[in-house]
């Protein structure tokens, strides 16, 4: 027979080797749940630590796209200046209409400043044709904008009004149009046509007293 005291002892022994199994158990699961918990929060940050990273990329990647949006909005912008400045400035030497009352005396197409007739409103006159005075045998040239008068054996040219119909009453200046003589032409070149057509006045009743 066994002894009551030898089985006492590795009854004590058997519940001691359970307890430490027990124990070990408990311990080897603790190890391994603060193990994978470990794990995860390493996860956690790398995943929070790479999304940082994707939106400081996504917001520089913005800024660069913004930066060359507005860079080609500006090159586009100077390129539109660049473009239409000349136009600018060819509008900006039209010449400009001349108002006469109520009339609109507009500039003639052609070379030289322009400079509008004292008499062109007064006789509704369009710088369409050119024009002959029969009473001081001198023509206006519409494609120059000038008068065209005889001196010194010569015709003369002058886009200034001459000295001799400087103060003249132009409501009573006879004037005629040169018919069917194209705008390019010389208008002195049919000086003998019109001159035997509309002789000049033996007097002149023009000249304001």
């Amino acid at each position: 027979m066994i002894p009551s005291s030898v089985k006492g002892n590795n009854m004590k022994k058997a519940i001691y080797i359970w307890i430490l199994c027990l124990g070990g158990l408990f311990l080897s699961q603790q190890t391994m749940a603060q193990r994978g918990h470990g794990t995860r929060e390493h996860n956690n940050n790398k995943s929070y630590k790479q999304s940082q990273r994707n939106r400081r990329q996504q917001v520089k990647a913005y800024k660069q796209n913004n930066r060359a949006h507005y860079n080609n909005r500006n090159n586009y912008s100077r390129n539109d200046r660049r473009v239409f400045a000349p136009n600018r400035g060819h509008y900006n030497n039209r010449p400009q209409p001349v108002y006469r009352g109520r009339r609109i005396a507009r500039a003639p197409v052609g070379h030289g400043v322009f400079r509008p007739a004292p008499w062109a409103a007064r006789h509704h006159y369009g710088y369409d044709r050119h024009v002959y005075f029969p009473d001081y045998h001198a023509f206006y040239d519409a494609r120059r904008h000038g008068y065209v008068y005889r001196h010194g054996g010569r015709w003369i040219f002058s886009q200034a009004l001459p000295s001799f119909m400087v103060g003249l009453n132009w409501n009573n200046v006879r004037l005629q149009y040169l018919q069917g003589v194209p705008m390019t032409a010389y208008p002195q070149d049919y000086y003998d046509t019109y001159v035997n057509r509309y002789p000049a006045l033996s007097f002149n009743l023009n000249v304001n007293l």
